[in-house]
């Protein structure tokens, strides 16, 4: 599952990429120049060092986390745990849950 922000890079280096060729078909050539940051030149090797999808996890903070998990989060403790309403056999069914103290 990619993420907001690196869906937002790669439509970006797209249509960068796809405009002038279109506006060159047209026969316009405009002076304009658009700055890209050093993120969507990198997007490609972000890709391949991070941690492979998880189909059967829940996520925090950009990390994979089993069945049975505890995390902390101000305060708050949440248990990754599986959802009883959703019958799968594809993984989608795991979600965190508050625990009380």
């Amino acid at each position: 599952m990619m993420n907001k922000r690196m869906f937002t890079l790669l439509l970006v280096a797209s249509l960068s990429a796809a405009v002038p060729a279109l506006a060159a078909q047209q026969g316009y050539r405009p002076d304009v120049a658009v700055q890209l940051p050093a993120e969507v030149w990198d997007a490609g090797n972000a890709s391949r060092n991070a941690a492979p999808p998880c189909h059967r996890c829940c996520i925090y903070n950009d990390q994979n986390y089993s069945e049975g998990a505890v995390v902390t989060v101000k305060n708050v403790v949440l248990q990754c745990v599986r959802d009883p309403n959703v019958l799968s056999t594809g993984g989608d069914d795991l979600h965190w849950q508050r625990l009380d103290k």
